[in-house]
């Protein structure tokens, strides 16, 4: 699925050939920054789309599983993939999906050792979880979003 900003420069790549191919008469000039225009777009069309794969890639490193075991309680396991570690996770829950941590919607942190850890008293209602990798108080990578009925 290609982002909104995508669309818009293949768009425009599009506008910028169909005015070209009307203008069979102009200077050689015109064509050569057309082409380069062309090149330009094609640039940065390549690059949103590697930077997509990459961030999709930084995602699916680290899974997380969640479970209702109780009245307020989750219980929550993830797996990092490959030769990744990390020194802390922050487990963050948001009533959107794909919460991000923003000081205000996570729960402790936890030690990078550390692959399960139940949640308790979690006010009951439908809840969106990921669990990221903390660097400098930053999240770097993020797990799958995980949705929860917490009763």
């Amino acid at each position: 699925m290609f982002s909104r900003k995508l669309l818009t420069i293949f768009t425009l790549f599009l506008a910028l050939v169909l005015i070209g191919a009307g203008c069979g008469g102009q200077d050689s000039n015109q064509q050569k920054e057309a082409s380069k225009v062309e090149e330009e777009i094609k640039k940065d069309i390549k690059e949103a789309a590697e930077k997509q794969k990459e961030e999709k890639e930084k995602e699916t490193e680290l899974t997380l599983e969640a479970e209702s075991v109780g009245t307020g309680q989750v219980n929550f396991s993830w797996e990092l993939k490959g030769d990744k570690t990390a020194d802390r996770f922050v487990i963050v829950r948001d009533t959107e999906k794909n919460p991000k941590h923003n000081g205000k919607n996570y729960w402790f942190r936890q030690p990078g050792s550390r692959r399960d850890v139940t949640w308790v008293n979690i006010p009951s209602g439908n809840y969106h979880f990921r669990i990221c990798i903390l660097e400098d108080e930053k999240c770097t990578t993020y797990s799958n979003d995980v949705q929860v009925e917490v009763k």
